[in-house]
């Protein structure tokens, strides 16, 4: 009778593609590697480096989820002119370069890091709200839960330093739906703190209302809020 023979447990293959994970280090930062590359690179320079990557993340991510053709080019344009440690300001955006684009957008000023200023309002917004609030302030001019809901917006983009985008449906007091979709994008002057707020603004029609109606007949009924995360992980989402 033969009796079989134990010789101890095979001898592992990896597939590299598939199995390549099991066999790097946990930790990288123990990895001789990559203390070698952080070394080579320079700390500040290693954490630019970090920087970048989890900003082109964030943007991928982000971007995906605007699906519209005007804010994305808005976006790509805003995203171009900031770098790994630093916000654009208000200095890094040149008319020329988004002549196209000027019809929709909205520059806002941030006054004492509380009161939205608009300095610069586009066509396709005078058209569409029938009056041209440039040098107005938001409070001035939107009143109840649209105004409030706009100040919400334009305040979490100047505190967290982010990109917002928005979806949302309101209705005017007559009876009168629409839809509209809004790119918030931070600047700052110091390339930090933010004091100005770029706004890009669509709608689903461009049909004007009538003259009657005012900014203060509308209100939110429904709609999303797409929010960058500085961490590089998934959009957050909320409703209005």
């Amino acid at each position: 009778m033969t009796i079989p023979c134990w010789n101890g447990p095979p001898t592992p293959t990896f597939r590299w593609k598939r199995d390549r994970r099991a066999i790097r280090p946990r930790n990288r930062r123990r990895s001789p590697g990559f203390l070698a590359f952080r070394q080579a690179l320079g700390e500040e320079e290693c954490e630019r480096h970090k920087i970048r990557r989890r900003n082109a993340l964030m943007s991928a991510q982000f971007r995906s989820r605007v699906q519209d053709p005007v804010l994305e080019r808005l976006y790509d344009y805003w995203s171009g002119k900031r770098s790994a440690v630093r916000l654009p300001g208000r200095r890094d955006i040149d008319p020329v370069e988004m002549r196209d684009l000027l019809r929709y957008v909205v520059l806002a000023d941030l006054i004492d890091g509380e009161r939205i200023r608009f300095r610069l309002v586009g066509t396709n917004m005078v058209d569409r709200w029938g009056s041209d609030f440039t040098g107005r302030h938001l409070d001035e001019i939107m009143f109840g839960d649209y105004r409030t809901y706009l100040e919400e917006l334009f305040l979490e983009t100047a505190r967290d330093a982010l990109p917002i985008f928005s979806t949302g449906r309101f209705r005017w007091d007559v009876g009168r739906a629409a839809e509209t979709r809004r790119l918030f994008l931070p600047l700052a002057s110091d390339g930090r703190t933010v004091d100005k707020i770029l706004v890009g603004q669509t709608f689903t029609d461009e049909i004007a209302p009538p003259d009657s109606l005012k900014i203060s007949e509308a209100r939110p009924e429904e709609g999303e809020i797409f929010r960058a995360r500085d961490d590089g992980d998934a959009i957050a989402a909320g409703r209005p």
